[in-house]
């Protein structure tokens, strides 16, 4: 099994942009199913109304997450954000996933690393990046914009 972590944030899922869903389920068949685990770190969704008023979107989701799960053994980890916090057990269940709180504190070989939602530790409110991993991995220094400056690295995949 592949020892690469995959960590994503902010996709904002949504009916009226079913492009970003349809590259989100690329992500999932091209590159998700050959890591190790899976890291959503929140806003999965542009927003969720709850587990008893999933709609297609969120079920299709699902579905796509537990597969991955499932065929490929990806093991996946949400933490909710500003937009999609109401998702909760209905929908980890459904996907296969594990809810993580906020803040979470993972161990990746032999680094330990805090994800946490970035907006605590920022002045500025235009931030919702929730990877503060990356300032350890880059080892860069948040800013007076705090994330902004990481937010390049988002989509990057890292292997450890």
């Amino acid at each position: 099994m592949s020892s690469t972590v995959l960590f994503i944030a902010d996709l904002h899922l949504s009916p009226q942009h079913p492009e970003i869903f349809q590259r989100f389920k690329d992500f999932l068949h091209e590159k998700a199913r050959h890591a190790r685990a899976l890291y959503i770190l929140g806003d999965l969704f542009e927003y969720y109304l709850g587990d008893d008023a999933m709609d297609e979107l969120a079920s299709q989701t699902a579905l796509e997450l537990q597969q991955l799960n499932s065929k490929y053994q990806t093991e996946c980890y949400f933490m909710p954000g500003n937009r999609d916090f109401l998702v909760s057990n209905g929908f980890a269940q459904k996907a296969n996933l594990t809810i993580l709180t906020d803040p979470t504190v993972i161990q990746l070989e032999d680094k330990k690393i805090i994800l946490l939602l970035s907006i605590k530790l920022c002045t500025s409110s235009r931030s919702s990046l929730y990877i503060i991993l990356l300032s350890v991995v880059f080892e860069l220094k948040p800013n007076k914009y705090c994330c902004n400056s990481l937010t390049k690295f988002k989509s990057k995949s890292f292997s450890f």
